[in-house]
């Protein structure tokens, strides 16, 4: 709107300002409207995710959802990942299956959680050292990996995206104080795992009992079980650490995860959102789990022992040395169930103890003494 200027010149009264006002903003609510109006371009890709765990679980709100939205954003939103949680889609034992049929694209493998589906991953840190923390158990298995490729066997029928660990590890808490290893001896300590952990708990000196976590709670509230092999996630999560204040750092096994996609829809990609693809899986997600899973770990280590009260009664160098003998025997059949299954077992064995020496800190050189003051 044009204003003469000089001595003829005027200016709006405030009516004239007022209405001037709300012909812009007229004219902007009708803009909005036109493109509120034009529809969004749809995704060319949906990828339907198997999603076991709950929408609030850790894992998905601070690693895995993050991971999805860098992955849609990458593809220029050509790619839409709809998750289907909680199990909704399939059982945690069944998540692998359903990349395999075609049921799911995407899907978190828990593979702890799937007894005889993989043969190697499902057992494979049943042979730790137990005088070391597990502080970078990805970097050792995505090396066995790498040198002992028959491993990846396992994962036939689906493309294996990558996987991640948890790290510590999986060790013995109990009700009430260790001063040494002869403490152990004919208490009963709850095993979750395969028959090579009870057999690890045996060798302790302690009587290994089998059951669920929702049977091992009653059972230690009771004081039926005194101990359970568990982690920090158990302790503080399902709430063990209410009855188990007292560590004993002896690493029994430990935890294994990893991502898969359909391989029909990996392979229907166009070669553009195939890379977008492998690089939100790569080297980048690696580096993103075990960041969360460090931070994760830690944190619940200090919630365990700041609101629970638990305490770690360390071990003297000459205790590990005989939990060293005690275990021998069951690593070396552990090895020889690998060779069983035609992997060079004895070879991975080795190469494991070479990698933790290099990766895996023994418990008096760890961070976690260092953060609960032990020197």
């Amino acid at each position: 709107m044009f204003f003469p200027k000089g001595k003829d010149a005027f200016y709006p009264t405030v009516m004239e300002e007022r209405v001037m006002k709300k012909f812009a903003l007229g004219l902007l609510a009708a803009s909005l409207l036109l493109a509120a109006a034009q529809p969004v371009a749809a995704a060319e890709y949906e990828l339907h995710l198997n999603m076991p765990l709950p929408p609030t679980n850790t894992r998905w709100e601070l690693f895995l959802d993050g991971v999805m939205t860098d992955l849609e954003e990458r593809s220029g939103g050509r790619i839409k990942v709809v998750p289907y949680f909680a199990e909704s889609m399939s059982k945690i034992s069944e998540c692998f299956e359903t990349v395999k049929t075609g049921l799911a694209d995407l899907t978190e493998v828990a593979l702890l959680n799937a007894p005889g589906q993989f043969p190697f991953h499902e057992r494979a840190w049943d042979a730790l050292d137990p005088a070391r923390v597990s502080e970078n158990p990805t970097t050792i298995m995505h090396q066995l990996q790498k040198e002992f490729p028959e491993v990846m066997k396992d994962f036939e029928g689906a493309k294996f995206l990558n996987s991640y660990d948890g790290v510590i590890g999986q060790f013995i808490a109990m009700s009430r104080p260790v001063t040494s290893l002869a403490d152990l001896k004919g208490k009963k300590i709850v095993a979750f795992g395969g028959p090579t952990v009870a057999a690890k708990i045996e060798a302790l000196g302690a009587v290994p009992v089998s059951m669920s976590p929702g049977d091992a709670y009653m059972a230690l509230q009771q004081g039926i079980a005194e101990g359970a092999m568990t982690g920090f996630g158990m302790l503080v999560n399902r709430r063990f650490g209410d009855m188990l204040k007292h560590l004993v750092p002896v690493n029994i096994t430990g935890v294994i995860l990893g991502v898969a996609m359909n391989q029909d829809t990996y392979d229907s990609l166009p070669d553009d959102l195939r890379q977008v693809v492998d690089q939100t899986f790569g080297e980048e997600f690696t580096q993103r789990g075990t960041a969360y899973m460090s931070s994760i770990e830690y944190q619940l280590a200090r919630q365990w022992r700041d609101e629970m009260g638990g305490v770690i009664h360390p071990l003297t160098d000459a205790e590990y040395e005989e939990i060293h003998t005690r275990f021998a025997a069951l690593d070396k059949a552990w090895a020889d169930k690998l060779t069983a299954a035609g992997l060079p077992g004895d070879n991975i064995l080795a190469r494991l103890r070479e990698l933790e020496n290099r990766h895996s800190p023994l418990w008096k050189d760890s961070r976690l003494f260092r953060e609960f003051g032990i020197h």
